[in-house]
């Protein structure tokens, strides 16, 4: 692939024009965002950027199935040398480009193509598009239904009226002409039931839906008119491109996303960690620095992350340079190399970023920053600082703003190698279907009072939830004794009613023989029994 086209298949990267194996993509037709994202090439095969060398490529490719996970990703390339010896190669996210992504800012790529068609992520992903109700909507909907639903019990039960009087007193009603047989009586019955769902009909309130658009057309016109949503610099008054979601708008406090982190007051003895603090804020991220105009621009997956560096920026620690194993920062203009081991990346279930590195002194950390619920109850006992956050996190969620908490630990050379080992190991396994949980590292501190890293979790594989809703009914224990329950009890009142009213006499004296037959009884509660048992065993 060149710079700027569009990928046409899932593809494995296998090496590409730059030197350090980093390539950029916009995923704005997958997730409608438009910043650029790393993806990286293996460093066992960005170094084959020749077309002899990349097909020469001699392996075995295994990977996951086909699925609609966007940032998710497991496979292993086996590659078999010149003599004949293996060599795994873990793969991830990172080595995967999307169908449907934009290579940028890159002049070519070698990949590997492993989905194509309706097997790719974006395809699997193409579902139609969800319709957008607001609260407002979806409660005058529920109550139009039950106005419905009332409107039809009502008209039954006026032609059920009807037809009893009509029935009983059609002896004394001698000028009415009335049909007697079942057929003119039945018909009977369904015009008396649509023509009282027609008188009725007021009760459902048709014009009310026109009503509500009106006056959302109207809000969304006073927001237009807003002078103070008006910008005056460059004379951009306020768009409401749609007045679907207008009345949701009372919800909305504080327009702007801001994410506010917590330091206290620096002083002597808090100087080092203030530094470790901006020291983080520069390194432990996915921002991708630009230089456009002699001004260094930062690409981020969201505005919080690229807040965050910026704000390190201005208080002297500056990140302007990333390479596929290392950041470079200008720390009060001087320079600092730190060389990144390993990244955890944040997602739904962690709700944390971790990120290990080597320090330009030579110590290793490990980086930590995510949310406050997941951060704190994983630091060591007795902080300094834990009580001063917590009032400040209290403060800024009064005033409704995000918060972001921060965390980092010194780790010894012999754990951390400890842990590498099998994290790679780890790393070069495919699941296929279950989480492999390894110990690791995610206990951050700022002090050293963890004796170790490792978790309590030392379980091979874990299954994943079965994707079965857990909450259906059980067709055999509700169901069907319910059918049975109903039919049981119906039949008795047909048999009284039904010849009373001159509908199927040959039902007469039915009564007394049911309540009278063992079969029934035994029916009756035999079919509950091997019901709830076999709901027993199920579960």
């Amino acid at each position: 692939l060149e710079s700027d086209e569009f990928i046409p298949a899932n593809l494995v990267l296998i090496s590409l024009s730059e030197p350090e194996g980093l390539c950029y993509i916009e995923t704005s037709n997958l997730d409608g965002e438009t910043n650029l994202k790393i993806k990286q090439a293996s460093p066992q095969t960005y170094s084959l950027t020749s077309p002899s060398l990349a097909s020469a490529l001699h392996g075995t490719l295994r990977l996951e199935q086909p699925n609609n996970s966007l940032y998710t990703y497991e496979g292993t390339l086996e590659l078999v040398n010149d003599m004949n010896v293996p060599k795994t190669v873990s793969l991830g996210p990172d080595q995967m480009l999307l169908r449907g992504a934009q290579l940028r800012n890159t002049p070519w790529v070698y990949g590997i193509v492993v989905f194509t068609g309706h097997e790719t992520k974006l395809m699997l992903n193409a579902t139609a598009a969800p319709i957008k109700r607001t609260a407002v909507e979806h409660q005058v909907n529920i109550h139009i239904i039950f106005l419905f639903v009332f409107l039809l019990a009502l008209s039954l039960g006026s032609t059920v009226g009807v037809s009893i009087n009509t029935w009983f007193l059609s002896g004394q009603q001698w000028y009415l002409v009335e049909s007697s047989t079942f057929t003119g009586k039945a018909k009977a019955f369904i015009e008396d039931i649509l023509t009282f769902i027609i008188l009725y009909n007021n009760l459902i309130p048709i014009s009310l839906i026109i009503t509500m658009e009106v006056v959302k057309f109207q809000q969304a016109q006073l927001i237009n008119a807003n002078l103070d949503m008006y910008y005056a610099p460059s004379d951009t008054p306020a768009l409401c491109r749609t007045s679907s979601l207008v009345e949701e708008l009372q919800g909305l406090l504080y327009g702007e996303a801001e994410k506010s982190v917590s330091t206290g007051a620096i002083e002597d003895r808090e100087r080092e960690v203030a530094r470790e603090f901006m020291a983080l804020l520069a390194v432990c991220h996915t921002v991708i620095p630009e230089v456009r105009d002699g001004k260094t621009h930062y690409q981020a997956s969201g505005p919080d992350e690229a807040a965050l560096v910026a704000g390190a920026e201005m208080v002297g620690y500056q990140f302007h340079t990333r390479k596929p194993r290392s950041v470079f920062l200008s720390i009060n203009n001087v320079p600092a190399e730190y060389e990144i081991l390993n990244v955890c990346k944040f997602n739904s279930t962690r709700k944390r970023m971790s990120t290990i590195v080597r320090t330009p002194s030579g110590s290793i950390k490990l980086f930590c920053k995510g949310a406050d619920t997941i951060v704190l109850e994983r630091l060591a006992k007795a902080q300094p600082y834990t009580e001063k956050t917590l009032i400040h996190l209290k403060d800024y969620a009064t005033e409704g703003l995000r918060t972001l908490c921060i965390a980092y630990r010194d780790i010894p050379e012999a754990e951390y190698r400890q842990w590498a080992s099998i994290y790679k190991q780890a790393a070069a396994t495919i699941s296929f279907g279950f989480r492999v949980r390894v110990p690791i590292l995610v206990s951050p501190s700022c002090t050293n009072e963890h004796p170790s890293l490792w978790t309590k979790y030392t379980v091979a594989g874990e299954c994943k939830p079965s994707s079965m809703n857990e909450h259906l009914t059980n067709t055999f224990s509700s169901v069907i004794p319910g059918s049975f329950i109903f039919t049981m009890l119906f039949l008795p009142l047909y048999a009284v009613v039904a010849p009373a009213i001159g509908f199927s006499t040959e039902y007469y004296g039915l009564v007394p023989r049911l309540w009278t037959d063992a079969v029934f009884y035994f029916v009756l509660i035999l079919v509950p029994i091997v019901c709830l048992t076999r709901d027993f065993i199920w579960k």
